[in-house]
Formats: C-alpha cells, sequence, structure tokens
C-alpha cells in the first residue's frame, strides 16, 4: 500500500514551482511575470552598483574614500583606462541586461494568452515593452551595436552564432523606439497603476532621451 501510495504521488505535477505551461493562469500571475522584468534593475550588477561604476566611478565625477586606490581591480583597471574585454565589470552588466531582455521576451510571447482582462495585458505589455527599450538604450550607448533578441529563441538555437551577432547601433535605436512608442500608447497615467509601474509619462520621457541621443530634436 505505501509503494502504490508513492507511485501516485510521484506522478502528480509538482505545485510548488512554476513553467510556462502551468503559469499565467490568472491576472496576478501575469503581473509577478511582468514584475520579474523589472528585478535585474535594483541588483548589484545594475543600479545597485556598476551602472554607476561604469558611468561615474570611471570618471572625474566620483572618487571612492582614500583615494583612487582599492582591491577591487576591475574598479582600478576603469579608473585608469587599462580595462580589457575581460574585465569582469562589463560582463556583471552585460549578462544581467540580457537576463531582463530574455525575461522581457518570455513575457511578451506568453501576456498575449493570459486570461486576464485585454485592458491588464494591454498595460502589462506596454510595460515589458518599455522596460525592453530601455535596457537596449543602456546598452547601445554604452556599447554601440549589441545582439538584438526580440523573441525567445528555440533550445537548437542557443549556441548558433546569428543570434550573438551585433546589429548596428542604428538598428538597436530603431529597435528601442518601437518598443518605447507602444510603452507610450499602451500604459496609463501616473496614478493608474502602483507606485513604481512604468507610466505613459516615463515612456514618454525616456522617448524624448533617445530622440535627444539622436539629435533629433523635433521629435
Amino acid at each position: 500500500l505505501a509503494g502504490l501510495t508513492a507511485c501516485e504521488v510521484l506522478e502528480q505535477q509538482p505545485e510548488s514551482s512554476f513553467t510556462p505551461a502551468n503559469f499565467y493562469k490568472n491576472a496576478d500571475d501575469a503581473k509577478a511575470a511582468v514584475s520579474t522584468v523589472y528585478d535585474p534593475l535594483n541588483t548589484s550588477n545594475m543600479y545597485g552598483q556598476v551602472m554607476w561604476i561604469l558611468q561615474d566611478q570611471s570618471t572625474d565625477d566620483a572618487e571612492w574614500g582614500g583615494g583612487r586606490s582599492t582591491a577591487n581591480q576591475p574598479k582600478n583597471d576603469l579608473d585608469r583606462y587599462t580595462f580589457t574585454p575581460a574585465t569582469s565589470t562589463f560582463q556583471s552588466l552585460w549578462t544581467t541586461t540580457y537576463q531582463g531582455i530574455n525575461r522581457a521576451n518570455q513575457a511578451l510571447d506568453k501576456l498575449p494568452l493570459s486570461p486576464a482582462p485585454e485592458a491588464t495585458r494591454n498595460r502589462l505589455i506596454g510595460e515589458v515593452r518599455f522596460l525592453r527599450g530601455y535596457f537596449y538604450f543602456n546598452m547601445v550607448r554604452l556599447f554601440g551595436g549589441v545582439p538584438k533578441l526580440d523573441r525567445v529563441p528555440l533550445a537548437s538555437e542557443i549556441n548558433d552564432p546569428n543570434l550573438q551577432k551585433r546589429a548596428t547601433a542604428v538598428e538597436i535605436y530603431q529597435f528601442l523606439i518601437y518598443d518605447l512608442q507602444v510603452g507610450v500608447d499602451n500604459l496609463p497615467l501616473k496614478g493608474a497603476t502602483e507606485t513604481g509601474r512604468a507610466t505613459k509619462a516615463a515612456a514618454q520621457a525616456l522617448l524624448a532621451k533617445v530622440y535627444l541621443y539622436q539629435k533629433n530634436y523635433q521629435k
């Protein structure tokens, strides 16, 4: 009897872990999936540390206590412009940013199928497109042309060199501008969504900044 019971338990679907097949069953699931796209922004590999190391600490805008010396070799290399492609700070930001982009693509693949109300789905899709555009704007400013991933790759494509091929900076800007415009069209005004989630004004402001970088002053 104990053996038969054990077999029955083993055949059940695990309820404590999520897969694409058992997730996105309601509006809360859809919102939770989108929240994971925000999450990399708050890690030490992005705005918790690395973004300001790359953009401020490696310039005359910022100093650290005790003079321009630290046991952290990547920081020294950035500060003295002796960095190489092997400097770990670049890999930290690159990997975490593409983690966010991958999560965005996963969400965009599943959100249209969610049973959440249409207005909720459109708002969440607007948030994800805004975030993906934001990730790519950071990457194109720091690295120029980068690989453009606009969908969830198949398992057979993971090691495909074409998947890792860099797009041009122009192509990345075109791609992220379209994402941000979708955000502008679908995101709510401030006060109509939870504090901390992207709004229409946030998408408009970032889109304006993108056009400023491109010297497209009319837009």
